[in-house]
């Protein structure tokens, strides 16, 4: 069968069995190289990851530190417009090594759950959204939403950790007041993921659409491996069931079945006599 352009297959990567035709074009996230041959490629999720985890924790050491968070709470004072709130929800991040004396609502332990919520779920969170063919785009809004939800389940983390009876006391037990209560998540904890989500998800954005691995090319099949042909001038063609049938056809004698068996007649001649035995000798 004669082609326009020689069949291709796919020679490696996700989703495709080595020696499958492909036809079209590349699947999202598939580049076709100048050279014309389309190339396969992959984000490398893991060093996705590890970018993303790095710039989260140098911007959280950078701005949740002791030191920092005090200059920015002394800056802001009691001011509650706009760019004053904006300010304060950095000082949703803060740390500190060891907890401070008189700690009753164990304040520390809560800073700290919130903290390492944001790191596990947002490792978790970025490498589903880094896998496969996954280009800028998918990374970064992918990284920007899951620092946003890192950041909102990690006040309430927080929340279940300190003891509103020592902090702010709220009816209902702890999960109440994680949910619901002062520690629960509010307008500041969003605007500090937005914010943290934002740089983090650039970084990873940026490292998925540089960092991207080559898994398999599209490659022409050799001669032999041609398909099977297939077409009206390639279909072996069968008698029908109803066509006469040829002369040479040898015919062989019907075998009459019961129906056309009859009964043999009972004329008397294939009645069997018995002797007559006299009345003494019964």
């Amino acid at each position: 069968m004669q082609h326009d352009e020689p069949p291709r297959h796919y020679s490696g990567g996700r989703g495709s069995a080595a020696g499958w035709p492909r036809t079209g074009e590349p699947e999202p996230g598939y580049a076709i190289p100048p050279g014309g041959a389309p190339v396969a490629r992959r984000t490398r999720a893991g060093l996705v990851v590890l970018i993303a985890f790095l710039v989260e924790l140098v911007i959280i050491a950078g701005i949740g530190n002791p030191s920092v968070t005090r200059r920015i709470g002394a800056a802001i004072g009691p001011d509650s417009g706009l760019g004053s709130n904006a300010a304060r929800a950095s000082l949703e991040y803060q740390w500190r090594f060891t907890a401070a004396s008189g700690d009753t609502a164990h304040l520390w332990a809560g800073e700290l759950a919130l903290v390492g919520t944001v790191f596990v779920l947002t490792a978790l969170l970025v490498w589903a959204a880094a896998r496969g063919p996954a280009g800028f785009v998918r990374t970064f809004f992918g990284t920007w939403t899951a620092v946003i939800v890192a950041t909102l389940l990690g006040a309430v983390a927080r929340g279940s950790v300190i003891d509103p009876r020592g902090y702010v006391p709220y009816p209902g037990g702890r999960l109440n007041a994680a949910l619901f209560g002062p520690p629960a998540p509010n307008g500041t904890s969003l605007v500090a993921g937005v914010g943290l989500g934002l740089v983090v998800a650039l970084a990873a954005g940026l490292t998925a659409l540089l960092a991207r691995r080559t898994v398999g090319t599209i490659v022409p099949l050799p001669a032999e491996a041609e398909p099977y042909p297939s077409g009206p001038e390639h279909t072996q063609q069968f008698p029908r069931v109803d066509a006469p049938v040829p002369d040479d056809t040898t015919t062989l004698p019907r075998v009459p079945d019961d129906a056309d068996r009859q009964p043999p007649r009972d004329d008397g001649r294939h009645t069997a006599q018995l002797p007559r035995v006299p009345p003494e000798e019964r």
